[in-house]
């Protein structure tokens, strides 16, 4: 059973709680049916289309959500993993938390995205523009399909901004103190889709760069600003302080 309920939903159908090791499993199975597939950047760079990267990204997913702060939604009346935002702890001075992820992959599906992630925080330095030292970032934050369109992303952001205000202790490895995970000073986003970009201004973050898709040019030939498309042209680099 999850360690603690931040939140409960106002339908009274869905809880939010941090992702212990039991849940790994099932938050990974919503990741392999919605987000691999469907997030505007894997779709570009044509992850779903190739189930056999999927490990790959499960290794990256795991090793965040070792960290302790990632939030998952479950639905009470079936038990299921409606939703989870898997979420990082980043300190000023960190070695490059995506390039050793980058050298495992041996597909290029899988490497291509993690190579976008690296150049997306390399186009700006979120402590330096906060003045911070510690952030928390919602990396991935994605719904089960049969879970959409219930305000479980917004709620999942919610609760996330909630667990980085109450501070968190260590739930993967007991005893251990975690110096480097000071309070986060700011929760970020890297918001990709118009709904996602909706939440963040519904919820006041704060816009810290704009980035048209086109400016990270191509990925084993792939235009990324041409095989977005038109949905959305710019991704939004987004921040919270609290």
């Amino acid at each position: 059973m999850p360690e603690k309920t931040f939140l409960l939903q106002t339908d009274q159908t869905v809880e939010y709680v941090r992702v212990t090791p039991q849940l790994v499993p099932r938050c990974l199975e919503v990741m392999r049916t919605s987000f691999y597939p469907h997030e505007t950047v894997c779709a570009a760079l044509q992850l779903g289309n190739h189930p056999e990267c999927f490990a790959e990204m499960d290794a990256i997913t795991t090793d965040v959500i070792k960290e302790g702060v990632s939030i998952a939604a479950i639905d009470k009346a079936t038990g299921l993993v409606a939703g989870v935002s898997i979420n990082k702890i980043h300190v000023q001075g960190d070695a490059d938390f995506t390039e050793k992820h980058i050298q495992n992959c041996q597909h290029s599906q899988s490497r291509n995205v993690l190579r976008w992630m690296r150049d997306v925080d390399h186009k700006l330095d979120i402590h330096e523009h906060c003045k911070v030292q510690t952030v928390m970032e919602l990396m991935f934050v994605c719904i089960a399909p049969e879970f959409r369109k219930r305000g479980i992303a917004r709620k999942l952001f919610e609760v996330s901004v909630k667990l980085a205000k109450s501070g968190f202790r260590p739930i993967f490895h007991p005893g251990q103190t975690f110096d480097r995970f000071r309070p986060p000073e700011v929760v970020t986003a890297i918001c990709t889709s118009l709904v996602t970009q909706k939440i963040a201004r519904n919820m006041n973050f704060q816009i810290a760069d704009r980035i048209q898709f086109r400016q990270f040019g191509c990925y084993d030939r792939i235009n990324l600003g041409e095989a977005v498309g038109l949905s959305v042209d710019s991704l939004t680099y987004e921040y919270l302080r609290i």
